[in-house]
């Protein structure tokens, strides 16, 4: 009986002793990573301030840059999605695409036109979600796109919040488009989970109309329309949808007095 004593407290000693080693291992580890991450964004700073040294960049857009390469060292949010990814890549290509419809669908329907395309072909949402998405990932205080530029894809806001400000605002500093007390805050929209952004880029050619900003780190669903495109028309019912669908959208977006990155057809 002693003896069995002994054994089971051995047995919970070495047990206590593998739990603190492997907590001290994994914070030393943890420990080293930080660092590396801290040194190589310190690096990336000093290259970049010499590169934008040698070229007479203003001191102010030096500053920006400084600020944005910080953003992304403190940011995890890539470190997430390239797991993800990861994991995705290990999956069989019928298991991937399965599991894009079941993830990517819910968000495409926030827009009318995939909403209603469910019940017409199914097989067409499962391509759309398999090979013409992409995952957008911007970092808080990031420039998504300026106005003037031209559009290559829809985005749908799937985590995190965004700035948009409208038409001729978008020289505004960024700490202004993201002030809420700024005297133009009813030019500045939020947007968030289930905002589309861009939905005419797949109807039409189009330019975007204001600034769009990360407020804080953000992910989004990017529908590019040429691969949209690509799919819509391999597929009779849902090629004939989108033509009835783009030519209503149009015929209202022909008449409105305004137009915007983030309006409603």
């Amino acid at each position: 009986a002693v003896e069995g004593i002994q054994e089971l407290l051995f047995a919970l000693v070495v047990v206590v002793l593998a739990i603190i080693f492997h907590a001290l291992f994994i914070g030393a580890m943890t420990v080293a990573m930080t660092g590396i991450k801290d040194t190589n964004a310190l690096k990336m700073q000093r290259a970049c301030r010499r590169y934008l040294g040698d070229r007479n960049v203003t001191p102010e857009f030096v500053e920006r840059m400084m600020k944005h390469i910080a953003s992304q060292a403190q940011s995890g949010i890539r470190g997430k999605v390239a797991e993800e990814r990861n994991l995705l890549n290990s999956l069989p290509d019928h298991l991937q695409m399965e599991l894009h419809e079941v993830v990517r669908a819910p968000v495409l329907h926030n827009m009318p036109f995939f909403a209603d395309l469910v019940s017409v072909s199914s097989v067409a949402i499962r391509m759309v979600c398999h090979t013409a998405l992409t995952i957008g990932i911007t970092i808080a205080r990031e420039i998504c796109f300026d106005r003037g530029e031209q559009c290559q894809a829809v985005r749908f806001v799937e985590k995190g919040k965004l700035k948009y400000v409208h038409g001729e605002q978008q020289q505004l500093l960024d700490s202004e488009i993201l002030s809420a007390a700024s005297s133009t805050a009813k030019l500045i929209q939020t947007l968030g989970s289930r905002s589309v952004i861009s939905e005419a880029v797949l109807w039409t050619r189009w330019e975007h109309c204001g600034l769009l900003m990360a407020e804080v780190d953000s992910i989004t669903l990017d529908l590019h329309s040429e691969r949209f495109a690509e799919v819509i028309t391999n597929h009779n019912r849902s090629r004939g949808m989108a033509a009835r669908y783009a030519r209503r959208f149009l015929w209202h977006l022909n008449r409105l007095e305004s137009l915007s990155d983030v309006m409603v057809v």
